[in-house]
């Protein structure tokens, strides 16, 4: 598992539409270390030379390896589900948008902001932002469907 540190708040408490409040951001933490890029690999079956060869790394004007992208969309697919909406929901879209390499051992900040909700249909679009060092890596949108019962 991928240690995520909450910014702001605790382990969800399964969000109901009602109970989200639009533009209120939730902020989260995770540091990208050897042994999740490792286990990542070991996941994905991604073991490119970009993410693993250091001959390879600093032939292409990188002084690091490099983070795999959809190493993202896992952290993010934990924030979903025990934080954020928090286990309750469905996910039927996620955009990503790869602005720039992140690294092991760079911090990254996740800024996650419901932007519109329709209560009718229980659906809650939000937008994330991940920064390194206030730069910006990655960002997208995800519309879920908060109707999951108990």
């Amino acid at each position: 598992m991928i240690k995520i540190l909450s910014l702001n708040q605790k382990k969800s408490p399964f969000y109901k539409i009602e109970d989200i409040k639009l533009k209120k951001k939730k902020k989260f933490k995770v540091k990208i270390t050897e042994k999740i890029h490792k286990n990542f690999i070991k996941l994905s079956g991604d073991d490119s030379p970009i993410h693993n060869n250091e001959a390879f790394i600093k032939k292409n004007n990188f002084k690091k390896k490099l983070g795999h992208g959809f190493l993202i969309t896992v952290i993010l697919s934990q924030i979903y589900g025990k934080y954020f909406p928090g286990g309750r929901e469905l996910c039927v879209s996620q955009t990503c948008f790869f602005r720039n390499p992140f690294f092991i051992n760079d911090i990254l900040e996740i800024v996650i902001t419901p932007n519109k909700k329709i209560n009718n249909f229980k659906l809650l679009e939000i937008s994330i932002e991940i920064f390194v060092k206030k730069k910006i890596i990655f960002n997208g949108e995800a519309t879920f469907i908060l109707s999951l019962n108990k």
